[in-house]
């Protein structure tokens, strides 16, 4: 009895440990970014007339570098070389086990549920009159800010959150069972966004993302879902943005004029962008259904080795000081982001 109890507590010393060093890891890029924003701040409040800190896009470029080619390398460094030695970093960059076909079936699955679970949520944000407020830094609409924009969410997002998300806290929390380190990993994914329109959207696919992660076993696949996912949210972001005022035009003429023959090409990749989302939710949400019923709701994920139950593995999970600071310091900065009112929509 006391040798089971012994072995009982050194697991869930060992489990209570991961907590801790993936909490960490996320509590110390949230922290390191967060100094990061406030020194650039600081700088442009403190920079003289025509300071080149009274540039946004300057700064947008200078906060992107010291985000993601400076802080998450070195503390995803700091991670496999210090805290976990029990993964390698390099195993993650391999060949897809699976074939194109599961894998386009299975990007369509991840972009097509998580845009159908987005649009619900919008909905019910909107008839609450609930919107989110974020401190993101307001690029110019010219050629060059929509170049910094694409290369900050199309390119530089996805490498760097997946190579942290995926590649390092998903399988850093494989000891509690590859379904419980998906759903908990999407679930610290989505509060990483800390804002209420993007958190729930971004746990879903954060989820899905470890799916196809733990069945690929390569970083590559999910970079590139992740990317294309952003490209179309680039491209439909961009396009409305320059006709969003003749949209709301009431001048029906006008608007079809201003739409189709003076700014057709924005028109055009807006109504493409859309017709292809509402392509991937109802090809998603249908090939969903069909795995679920196929499979009998199995997603045949490894399981934790040790016989917890859920209950036993979040209470084990959630015992780890920095895990409940972490989790505390991102809900709070979801919770504060939120507007509600007539005033969210100004």
């Amino acid at each position: 009895m006391r040798s089971g109890q012994r072995m009982d507590e050194n697991t869930n010393r060992k489990l209570r440990k991961i907590s801790t060093n993936n909490s960490l890891l996320l509590i110390l890029v949230i922290g390191v970014i967060k100094i990061v924003q406030i020194l650039l701040k600081y700088l442009s409040e403190v920079g003289g007339y025509g300071s080149i800190w009274h540039n946004n896009n300057f700064i947008f470029i200078v906060q992107q570098v010291m985000i993601y080619l400076v802080t998450i390398p070195l503390l995803l460094l700091l991670y496999y070389k210090k805290l976990n030695k029990e993964i390698r970093f390099s195993s993650v960059f391999v060949k897809p086990q699976r074939s194109l076909g599961w894998i386009f079936k299975w990007s369509l699955i991840a972009l097509g549920v998580s845009k159908a679970f987005l649009l619900i949520i919008n909905y019910l944000l909107m008839f609450f009159d609930i919107s989110g407020v974020t401190d993101t830094i307001s690029l110019k609409s010219d050629t060059f800010g929509y170049s910094l924009y694409f290369i900050s969410i199309v390119i530089f997002g996805p490498i760097f959150e997946e190579l942290l998300f995926r590649a390092t806290i998903f399988r850093g929390m494989n000891d509690y069972g590859e379904l419980y380190a998906a759903v908990m990993s999407g679930i610290m994914f989505g509060l990483w966004h800390q804002n209420v329109v993007q958190m729930f959207h971004a746990v879903v696919i954060g989820f899905i993302f470890s799916l196809i992660f733990a069945k690929c076993r390569s970083i590559h696949i999910v970079i590139i879902i992740h990317s294309f996912n952003n490209l179309i949210v680039f491209l439909n972001v961009i396009s409305r943005n320059s006709v969003n005022d003749i949209l709301h035009s009431k001048d029906l003429e006008f608007k079809i004029h201003a739409l189709f023959v003076k700014n057709l090409i924005p028109t055009l990749i807006l109504i493409l962008t859309n017709i292809l989302t509402y392509g991937m939710i109802i090809a998603g949400v249908i090939l969903a259904i069909t795995e679920m019923v196929k499979h009998k709701g199995k997603i045949g994920l490894v399981d934790s080795v040790f016989q917890y139950t859920v209950i036993q593995k979040t209470i084990i999970f959630f015992s780890s000081p920095v895990t409940i600071i972490t989790f505390a310091e991102m809900i709070y900065v979801v919770l504060a982001s939120i507007t509600v009112g007539s005033s969210a929509n100004l």
